[in-house]
């Protein structure tokens, strides 16, 4: 049967491959695109069971309209991803060339993006809806090696514990997971990452159809089901 799918942050990427792919499959497919590339335009051109919508995460007034649209075009949604982020490239320099002024722009799109999604499609989200906030393991704060990424890690570290209290004010009755899709080559992930977004993708999806299968006790994920350490 097919199922209602929203992904935001879809114009590249892995967020673009996992819109691809439930199109294929034959789902009915929702993108919200703050930069809507010549890729992901075309793929809503080309397929009638997809539906492109500007929207921008990081700011409530430029997403409400892609949100209202999607609301009135769907009474449920089965598979919700929240996979979009930003990233600066002087982050990976470390403390002494972070512009620590910025971090809280990473915070406001990488985890607070999804709360507002999240809010937005509240009466479309239930119970039987697999959401899936894509995080990263250099979140853990347990066991990240990283020595710099102090935007990055600190904005998906937030997006955790979001989810922790967006389930926990919900308790049974949602069913919210953060996922690190490994290290992807993406334009974030750079070329040398292990992973192509076409593989990570296909394997978030995978996680997202199953997810109901996965240790309830379980919030933090692998792409490939490992729960991971908060």
């Amino acid at each position: 049967m097919a199922k209602t799918i929203v992904v935001s942050g879809a114009s590249r990427g892995i967020g673009f491959c996992i819109a691809q792919r439930h199109i294929q499959k034959g789902d009915s497919v929702h993108i919200i695109a703050r930069t809507q590339t010549e890729q992901v335009i075309n793929l809503a051109k080309e397929n009638a069971n997809a539906f492109l919508y500007q929207g921008d995460v990081s700011d409530t007034q430029k997403l409400a309209p892609a949100l209202s649209q999607i609301k009135a075009a769907a009474a449920h949604i089965d598979i919700l991803y929240n996979v979009a982020a930003v990233f600066f490239e002087e982050d990976r320099k470390g403390l002494a060339e972070l512009d620590i002024d910025r971090i809280p722009e990473m915070v406001n799109t990488n985890a607070c993006g999804a709360l507002r999604v999240l809010k937005g499609l509240a009466p479309i989200i239930d119970e039987h809806t697999a959401i899936i906030n894509v995080s990263s393991e250099a979140a853990c704060i347990g066991t990240t090696e990283e020595v710099a990424l102090y935007s990055y890690t600190m904005s998906k570290a937030a997006l955790n514990i979001a989810t922790k209290v967006y389930h926990n004010e919900h308790g049974k009755k949602r069913n919210a997971v953060v996922v690190c899709p490994g290290w992807v080559r993406t334009d974030m992930g750079g070329p040398t990452a292990d992973l192509a977004p076409e593989y990570s993708a296909g394997k978030l999806i995978e996680l997202a159809e199953n997810l109901d299968k996965q240790d309830p006790s379980g919030l933090f994920f692998k792409y490939d089901g490992r729960l991971l350490p908060w």
